[in-house]
Protein backbone atom coordinates (compact mmCIF):
# COMPACT_ATOMS: atom_id res chain seq x y z
CA UNK A 1 0.00 0.00 0.00
CA UNK A 2 2.73 2.37 0.54
CA UNK A 3 4.12 1.96 -2.94
CA UNK A 4 0.66 3.04 -4.25
CA UNK A 5 0.65 5.57 -1.55
CA UNK A 6 3.52 7.19 -3.31
CA UNK A 7 2.46 7.69 -6.52
CA UNK A 8 3.67 4.27 -8.17
CA UNK A 9 0.42 4.85 -10.53
CA UNK A 10 1.58 8.23 -12.13
CA UNK A 11 4.01 7.59 -14.35
CA UNK A 12 4.95 8.95 -18.16
CA UNK A 13 5.94 5.30 -18.97
CA UNK A 14 4.28 3.07 -21.83
CA UNK A 15 3.38 -0.56 -20.92
CA UNK A 16 2.29 -3.63 -23.09
CA UNK A 17 -1.24 -4.62 -21.46
CA UNK A 18 -1.40 -7.54 -23.03
CA UNK A 19 2.04 -9.07 -22.09
CA UNK A 20 2.08 -8.00 -18.48
CA UNK A 21 -1.23 -9.98 -18.14
CA UNK A 22 -0.10 -12.81 -19.35
CA UNK A 23 2.78 -12.75 -17.43
CA UNK A 24 0.71 -12.31 -14.22
CA UNK A 25 -1.81 -15.68 -15.45
CA UNK A 26 1.42 -17.70 -16.28
CA UNK A 27 2.48 -16.54 -12.61
CA UNK A 28 -0.52 -18.01 -11.06
CA UNK A 29 -0.62 -21.43 -13.57
CA UNK A 30 2.40 -22.12 -11.58
CA UNK A 31 1.20 -22.29 -8.11
CA UNK A 32 -0.03 -25.42 -7.19
CA UNK A 33 -2.96 -24.33 -5.55
CA UNK A 34 -4.00 -22.55 -8.34
CA UNK A 35 -3.09 -24.12 -12.00
CA UNK A 36 -4.97 -23.82 -14.95
CA UNK A 37 -7.97 -22.42 -13.04
CA UNK A 38 -7.05 -18.92 -14.48
CA UNK A 39 -8.31 -18.51 -17.84
CA UNK A 40 -6.94 -16.10 -20.31
CA UNK A 41 -9.05 -14.96 -23.37
CA UNK A 42 -9.02 -12.05 -25.25
CA UNK A 43 -6.76 -9.73 -27.62
CA UNK A 44 -3.57 -12.04 -28.51
CA UNK A 45 -2.21 -8.41 -29.71
CA UNK A 46 -0.42 -5.61 -28.62
CA UNK A 47 -2.30 -3.46 -25.99
CA UNK A 48 -0.84 -0.52 -25.24
CA UNK A 49 -0.76 1.38 -21.83
CA UNK A 50 -0.03 4.45 -20.57
CA UNK A 51 0.99 2.82 -17.20
CA UNK A 52 4.73 1.43 -15.67
CA UNK A 53 4.38 -2.55 -16.20
CA UNK A 54 4.99 -2.77 -12.53
CA UNK A 55 1.96 -0.87 -11.52
CA UNK A 56 0.18 -2.86 -14.10
CA UNK A 57 1.82 -6.46 -12.67
CA UNK A 58 0.48 -5.26 -8.95
CA UNK A 59 -2.82 -4.36 -10.31
CA UNK A 60 -3.00 -7.50 -11.86
CA UNK A 61 -1.83 -9.31 -9.19
CA UNK A 62 -4.43 -8.09 -6.87
CA UNK A 63 -7.40 -8.48 -9.02
CA UNK A 64 -6.04 -12.07 -9.22
CA UNK A 65 -5.25 -12.94 -6.15
CA UNK A 66 -8.88 -11.39 -4.72
CA UNK A 67 -10.31 -14.35 -7.48
CA UNK A 68 -8.05 -17.21 -6.00
CA UNK A 69 -9.16 -15.88 -2.26
CA UNK A 70 -12.77 -15.24 -2.48
CA UNK A 71 -13.57 -17.27 -5.24
CA UNK A 72 -14.91 -21.12 -5.38
CA UNK A 73 -12.06 -23.00 -5.62
CA UNK A 74 -13.44 -25.81 -7.52
CA UNK A 75 -14.98 -22.90 -10.36
CA UNK A 76 -12.70 -21.14 -12.84
CA UNK A 77 -11.19 -17.67 -13.17
CA UNK A 78 -11.71 -16.06 -16.02
CA UNK A 79 -9.26 -13.25 -17.33
CA UNK A 80 -10.35 -11.37 -20.31
CA UNK A 81 -8.10 -8.48 -22.20
CA UNK A 82 -9.86 -6.58 -24.38
CA UNK A 83 -7.98 -4.67 -27.15
CA UNK A 84 -9.71 -1.08 -25.84
CA UNK A 85 -7.37 -1.61 -22.72
CA UNK A 86 -9.93 -3.41 -20.43
CA UNK A 87 -9.13 -6.31 -18.17
CA UNK A 88 -12.27 -8.39 -16.62
CA UNK A 89 -11.77 -10.78 -13.91
CA UNK A 90 -14.28 -13.02 -12.99
CA UNK A 91 -14.95 -15.83 -10.23
CA UNK A 92 -17.64 -17.57 -8.95
CA UNK A 93 -18.82 -16.97 -5.48
CA UNK A 94 -22.07 -16.07 -3.49
CA UNK A 95 -23.63 -12.72 -4.54
CA UNK A 96 -21.76 -9.75 -2.93
CA UNK A 97 -24.88 -7.40 -1.50
CA UNK A 98 -24.77 -3.43 -3.04
CA UNK A 99 -23.78 -2.17 0.37
CA UNK A 100 -20.92 -4.66 0.38
CA UNK A 101 -19.64 -4.12 -2.85
CA UNK A 102 -19.53 -0.25 -2.27
CA UNK A 103 -16.97 -0.50 0.53
CA UNK A 104 -14.75 -3.20 -1.30
CA UNK A 105 -12.36 -0.32 -2.22
CA UNK A 106 -11.93 0.87 0.99
CA UNK A 107 -8.55 -0.17 2.44
CA UNK A 108 -9.33 -3.34 5.89
CA UNK A 109 -12.36 -4.05 3.52
CA UNK A 110 -13.07 -8.07 3.52
CA UNK A 111 -16.66 -8.15 2.22
CA UNK A 112 -17.56 -10.23 5.01
CA UNK A 113 -15.44 -13.19 4.06
CA UNK A 114 -14.79 -15.87 6.36
CA UNK A 115 -12.42 -17.64 4.33
CA UNK A 116 -9.53 -16.83 2.58
CA UNK A 117 -6.23 -14.71 3.55
CA UNK A 118 -5.58 -10.85 3.29
CA UNK A 119 -5.91 -7.74 5.57
CA UNK A 120 -8.44 -6.26 2.77
CA UNK A 121 -5.77 -3.91 1.11
CA UNK A 122 -5.36 -5.66 -1.81
CA UNK A 123 -8.42 -3.87 -3.84
CA UNK A 124 -7.38 -0.41 -2.46
CA UNK A 125 -4.28 -0.76 -3.89
CA UNK A 126 -5.66 -1.86 -7.10
CA UNK A 127 -8.10 1.78 -6.65
CA UNK A 128 -5.05 3.40 -5.51
CA UNK A 129 -2.88 3.16 -8.59
CA UNK A 130 -5.82 2.67 -11.22
CA UNK A 131 -6.84 6.33 -10.42
CA UNK A 132 -3.42 7.81 -10.04
CA UNK A 133 -2.39 6.43 -13.54
CA UNK A 134 -6.17 7.85 -15.17
CA UNK A 135 -7.82 4.66 -15.35
CA UNK A 136 -11.32 2.90 -13.39
CA UNK A 137 -11.87 -0.06 -11.61
CA UNK A 138 -15.88 -1.37 -11.64
CA UNK A 139 -17.00 -4.33 -9.05
CA UNK A 140 -19.97 -6.00 -9.94
CA UNK A 141 -21.88 -8.73 -8.71
CA UNK A 142 -23.32 -10.61 -9.67
CA UNK A 143 -21.16 -11.01 -12.72
CA UNK A 144 -21.80 -10.18 -16.20
CA UNK A 145 -24.23 -12.52 -17.50
CA UNK A 146 -24.55 -14.33 -13.95
CA UNK A 147 -26.88 -14.97 -11.47
CA UNK A 148 -23.82 -15.27 -9.20
CA UNK A 149 -20.43 -14.14 -9.12
CA UNK A 150 -17.74 -11.50 -8.80
CA UNK A 151 -16.15 -9.34 -11.73
CA UNK A 152 -13.66 -6.94 -11.76
CA UNK A 153 -13.27 -4.63 -14.50
CA UNK A 154 -9.63 -2.63 -15.13
CA UNK A 155 -10.13 0.32 -17.70
CA UNK A 156 -6.68 1.05 -17.85
CA UNK A 157 -5.64 4.64 -19.60
CA UNK A 158 -4.91 4.25 -23.57
CA UNK A 159 -1.40 5.15 -24.50
CA UNK A 160 -1.13 7.39 -27.16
Amino acid sequence: MSRADAGLGRSRERGNLVAVVQLVVDDYRRRSDVGDRVRLTGDDGDCWVAMDVDAVAIVMRNAIENAVNHGSAAEPIDVRVSPNHKVNVVNACAFVPADVLRDLKGRFQRGGAQHGTGSGLGLAIVETIMHQAGGSVTLLSPAGGRLDGFEIVLEFPGAL
